[in-house]
């Protein structure tokens, strides 16, 4: 009988020690473990440039973002790869996720708030300036995509649209005159940052590029190859009353000097025409000296011609292209040329 009585109460012991142990007396098992990767999730690329296909997209693309950001929307895994074939599956547990792309921007600098937890909503694509320049330096061919993603417990695809955010701006430049040895091109009102949360640039600023000396320009056959100077430039340039690029002039101020680094040329080429993802600007210009023979250059725009994002193609009438003189206070140093407005 002692024997039965002190193994009941040995076994109420053990009972009551289990009752009072990790679990919290009765509360709910505690949740998987954030971050346990069970699910894998191929990210399909698709194209949004109208005169691309999917393949003809991978061809354009030369650098890769993916960001995951989590159903509250904060910044849960950054990745980088050199090529579209390069990506690889994510690896996700079961939720609600936002995945962005972002195509063509190379430079960490370049995207702001790429660290973990920071909310969709304040990171964005940013214009920066080089070590001790006035002005911004224009990003490439920027492209951009965003998808909601719902996990299960099977591996999935998530599908990413990617559409051009920029216009391209090509300015080409032929020196008959053979006075010119560097060329600048500063444009004003340029949006130099891209929200993830938003769809369009804003915050405008001055962009300034060198132009690039050297091969055939087509039209130009006057000249040799030395004298002719081109550069691209992928801006969209916004209202000053605005922040969109609804209604805006692109307004190239052109500065050039010699071998000794005087300014030798200073112009304001205002194009009245309105900047819009995946258009294309391009203008010819010539350089000649003055007919009055006091030495002076004097430029000339031969022909502007815009394509939209359909393809087609037309040139840009006389009464929408102005020209002068312009106001444009350049601070020649020995390096590398900078330039800011008076």
């Amino acid at each position: 009988m002692k024997r039965i009585i002190y193994t009941l109460m040995t076994f109420s012991l053990i009972v009551g020690f289990w009752g009072c142990g990790g679990s919290g007396g009765g509360e709910d098992e505690p949740e998987p473990i954030p971050g346990e990767k069970v699910v894998k999730v191929e990210c399909v690329l698709k194209s949004g440039v109208s005169s691309l296909d999917d393949t003809g997209l991978k061809g354009i693309i030369s650098h890769v973002r993916l960001y995951v950001f989590d159903q509250a929307g904060k910044l849960q895994e950054s990745f980088k790869y050199n090529s579209v074939d390069g990506i690889e599956k994510l690896e996700l547990n079961k939720g609600n996720y936002t995945i962005v792309f972002v195509g063509n921007v190379l430079e960490d600098a370049n995207i702001a708030g790429d660290v973990v937890g920071t909310a969709l909503s304040d990171m964005k694509i940013q214009l920066t300036k080089k070590e001790g320049a006035a002005n911004f330096t224009p990003l490439g061919d920027v492209l951009f995509a965003k998808s909601s993603l719902a996990v299960g417990d099977d591996d999935t695809s998530v599908e990413l649209t990617a559409k051009r955010t920029l216009a391209t701006t090509k300015m080409q430049v032929t020196d008959y005159s053979g006075k010119i040895a560097e060329v600048g091109i500063l444009v004003p009102n340029v949006g130099t940052t891209l929200a993830f949360g938003e769809t369009e640039w804003k915050n405008p600023g001055t962009v300034f590029v060198t132009m690039t000396k050297g091969g055939n320009i087509r039209g130009f056959s006057r000249a040799e190859e030395e004298n002719h100077y081109s550069a691209t430039m992928n801006i969209v340039v916004l209202d000053e009353g605005t922040s969109t690029g609804a209604s805006n002039n692109i307004e190239c101020n052109i500065i050039a000097r010699d071998d000794t680094r005087e300014i030798v040329l200073t112009q304001a080429l205002t194009l009245d025409v309105k900047t819009k993802p995946d258009m294309q600007v391009v203008t010819n210009m010539e350089v000649n000296e003055s007919d009055v023979g006091d030495g002076q250059l004097e430029s000339a725009v031969n022909k502007v011609e815009t394509t939209d994002e359909t393809g087609n193609t037309e040139v840009l009438p006389d009464d929408k292209i102005d020209i002068k003189k312009n106001d444009v206070n350049v601070n020649v140093l020995p390096g590398p040329m900078q330039a800011r407005f008076s």
